[in-house]
């Protein structure tokens, strides 16, 4: 229960609140040696970290989870991990090293037919991508993991990846295609009641008009 409830507070953005209550439930499966409990707690508290810029920590507790799984025979969670260790990766600019975790990721999923979970990877792949400022490599893996997350209803995912194709356009100076897919991106992050980001669209949006 204090696992799902961190992810509650993840998602909603209380991270300290996420925070407190991951590393609750991790004291817990230590003293119970649960280690089938531990690896996922782990990453999700590894993914505070990263959003928190605890770097360094995030990247330890991403690489505990994947060596606890790895000796579980859990290699289709170690899709999602190595996924997360990518972005620690791309926020540390170490791009090979990111990408090569990202295609790590996308064999493991693809070999365990993790649809969401590929989905998942193609919008980490753009975002290094965008960050290196390869903008028609990234807009060819967010449109093919737009394509997934459509046929998933993931909405987070597909929010995420207009925002991020919104930036594409943004970068090619295409401030109309870059406002209809942020707009696209808002409509999506206000039905899930994902105030911070629908402000940052908001300002943005605001500063196309301008």
């Amino acid at each position: 229960m204090k696992r799902y409830l961190g992810r509650a507070s993840h998602m909603s953005n209380e991270l300290s609140r996420a925070e407190m209550m991951y590393r609750h439930a991790l004291g817990i499966c230590e003293k119970l040696n649960w280690l089938e409990g531990m690896s996922p707690i782990c990453s999700d508290l590894g993914s505070v970290c990263a959003v928190l810029g605890r770097l360094d920590e995030a990247e330890e507790l991403q690489l505990k989870a994947l060596e606890i799984d790895n000796k579980l025979g859990r290699s289709d969670r170690m899709a999602s991990y190595y996924g997360c260790l990518a972005m620690v990766y791309r926020r540390r600019e170490e791009f090979d090293r990111a990408l090569e975790m990202v295609h790590k990721s996308l064999q493991l999923s693809e070999q365990h037919g993790l649809d969401d979970e590929i989905g998942r990877q193609y919008g980490n792949l753009g975002l290094i991508y965008l960050q290196q400022y390869k903008l028609d490599e990234a807009e060819s893996v967010l449109e093919k993991g737009l394509k997934i997350d459509k046929r998933l209803d993931r909405f987070v995912g597909v929010a995420c990846k207009y925002y991020n194709l919104g930036w594409v356009y943004r970068g090619r100076q295409n401030s109309d295609k870059a406002k209809e897919y942020w707009q696209k991106a808002k409509g999506l992050f206000d039905r899930l009641e994902m105030k911070n980001i629908v402000y940052e669209l908001e300002r943005l949006l605001a500063d196309i008009d301008e």
